[in-house]
């Protein structure tokens, strides 16, 4: 009893001791062997621009560590982008959704198991793909008819520790 109580505070404070973005665990920079055994796979873009300024290491484990994107990298700010629909991998508006969808058959089934990402906020995810739980982590379409912020109407912004921000102004 006394080594799993011991086991278990341990455990305690190794993840409150972590550093977290969000309210998720972050490697430290100075993981550099975590960062290399990290897997490499395609991140989601939206017109050359990342949707998020972090990423999770491994999207096939339930806990995994983030690492940031390159300073200044381009993104986009999904923090006001306007709620739509997914349909056939485009975010569309909730009025143009069912324009665009009118007599068509949607797909509601999952290609793959939807990896670990968080690539979402309260409102929906951002834009309508996600990555496969399975390696090589494949980017695919969300079903259609599933919440989205879309990201063709969020502003654009850059990468500033370790968020998606408009450039700081010079003085």
């Amino acid at each position: 009893m006394v080594s799993v109580v011991i086991k278990l505070s341990v455990a305690l404070f190794i993840y409150l001791e972590t550093p977290k973005l969000d309210g998720h665990v972050v490697c430290p920079a100075a993981l550099t062997e975590q960062h290399l055994s990290c897997n490499t796979y395609t991140r989601i873009k939206f017109e050359g621009r990342f949707v998020t300024c972090h990423y999770v290491c491994h999207p096939d484990r339930d806990i995994s560590c983030y690492f940031q994107e390159p300073e200044h990298s381009p993104c986009w700010i999904m923090d006001y982008a306007p709620v739509g629909m997914c349909f056939n991998g485009t975010c569309y508006s909730n009025t143009t959704f069912p324009n665009i969808t009118q007599g068509k058959q949607l797909v509601v089934n999952l290609t793959c198991e939807h990896g670990h990402d968080y690539l979402y906020n309260y409102w929906g995810a951002f834009g309508c793909q996600y990555y496969c739980k399975e390696r090589p982590h494949r980017i695919v379409n969300r079903s259609d008819g599933y919440p989205c912020l879309n990201p063709s109407m969020a502003l654009r912004g850059i990468c500033l520790r370790e968020r998606c921000q408009y450039p700081d102004k010079p003085k």
